[in-house]
């Protein structure tokens, strides 16, 4: 996908196509057995991203590989790191230029030496491609949120009266550039903990949206615009902003850091306008992530290393 697609004249169209596909994601359960590894691979990956630049889109990606495979194998202990490597050089090869993406090779030296052989790499590749049946297209939280600030930035431009390119207005403006930092933090926030998954991304990402308004006293933190814009109303997105902002509180206590928010609490969110009703279940029927309905079973898998590769 483009990495620009929401700057493009068929915008609508793939947003729209976005919007279609989300209602068909594959149902989270998280109900894998080595979930407690979860948040180390997501911090690991994210550190590798950096190193690479990977953009937004081919992270969350990554993970979303990631949770969804979890979810449906039994991956040995010793094998995560090579499936978390080879969800990144999926969503890299799916969403990056070329000369973005990864080496094999380069990769070894995030794991205990020898690392893997580039044979390893592509058959964990394959193994996934497999899994989810060659369409590794999932609409993540970050393909909508450029999609949304661009929006927000022709709401402001109104606001202000002022004219002009909006992409040139935008990167001309202090408020887009801190506005877009803060919802690169809410993401990373919502890439981190797997409740997220139980929602569609779009409101995910609606609500980083919210957050990061409401970190920069933006008020109100949800407009009828944005609302128009997305569908979604603040009801919709008040129960996900409460956990982000809370989220966010925590962090920057434990940097010992002033914060535009260090007064946050759930109550002054909700007295600000309080919420009639929580979201109803996003991507399906909702099925408590601790059951599996009857008939659907997890499968054991079975990686084999070459000579040339480790275990981890």
């Amino acid at each position: 996908m483009d990495e620009s697609w929401w700057q493009e004249p068929i915008a609508e169209d793939i947003y729209r196509n976005l919007r279609l596909k989300e209602k068909h994601l594959p149902v989270y359960y998280a109900q894998s057995p080595q979930i407690g590894f979860r948040r180390y691979l997501v911090d690991w990956l994210s550190l590798i991203c950096d190193v690479y630049q990977i953009s937004s889109t081919a992270r969350y990606l990554t993970v979303a590989l990631l949770d969804y495979f979890m979810d449906r194998f039994d991956v040995d202990d010793q094998q995560l790191r090579l499936v978390a490597l080879g969800s990144l050089l999926v969503a890299a090869k799916f969403e990056e230029h070329e000369v973005n993406i990864p080496k094999s090779h380069d990769l070894n030296s995030y794991v205990p030496p020898p690392g893997y052989a580039p044979r390893d790499y592509m058959h964990m590749e394959l193994t996934l491609l497999d899994s989810f049946a060659w369409n590794v297209c999932l609409p993540t939280p970050a393909h909508f949120t450029d999609y949304f600030l661009l929006g927000l930035v022709q709401e402001l431009q109104r606001d202000k009266g002022e004219e002009g390119d909006v992409r040139s207005w935008a990167d001309g403006s202090p408020v887009m550039k801190y506005l877009g930092k803060y919802v690169t933090y809410f993401l990373e926030i919502s890439m981190q903990d797997h409740i997220y998954r139980n929602y569609l991304p779009s409101l995910v990402a609606t609500a980083c949206i919210a957050s990061s308004r409401w970190c920069l006293h933006i008020t109100p933190p949800w407009t009828g615009e944005l609302e128009n814009l997305s569908g979604y109303t603040w009801d919709d997105l008040h129960p996900l902003v409460q956990n982000m902002l809370s989220t966010h509180h925590t962090d920057e206590q434990l940097t010992n850091k002033q914060c535009p928010v260090s007064t946050f609490s759930a109550s002054s969110l909700t007295d600000m306008s309080p919420p009639r009703s929580a979201p109803a279940s996003p991507v399906h029927d909702k099925t408590p992530v601790s059951t599996m309905p009857s008939g659907v079973t997890m499968c054991k898998l079975q990686l084999v290393t070459t000579t040339a590769g480790q275990r981890l």
